[in-house]
């Protein structure tokens, strides 16, 4: 049964990464999506983290967001604060 859930989840990410194209930006934040929806705070954030390094110049600002919001949710407003700082210094458009 194990064997048979984790193909599933794989098949589920393969689903996720063709409709979100091969943009690597945009397959993170589908991850990302989907481990919210499963309550997987831990893979979300790694997913979010993953959209952030691999968003292309000027964009992540919707990882960012949602990776901040996380941590707020978590009640760590430091960590939150921390990456809005980095990201005004990294993105200032």
């Amino acid at each position: 049964l194990n064997l048979l859930d984790g193909y599933e989840r794989a098949v589920r990410h393969q689903s996720l990464r063709d409709s979100a194209g091969q943009e690597p930006y945009a397959f993170h934040l589908a991850l990302a999506s989907y481990f919210h929806v499963q309550g997987d705070e831990r893979e979300e954030e790694r997913q979010l983290i993953g959209a952030l390094r691999s968003a292309p110049h000027g964009a992540g600002t919707e990882a960012g967001r949602r990776l901040a919001a996380l941590y707020l949710a978590e009640g760590d407003a430091a960590k939150a604060e921390a990456l809005i700082d980095r990201m005004i210094l990294e993105r200032p458009e």
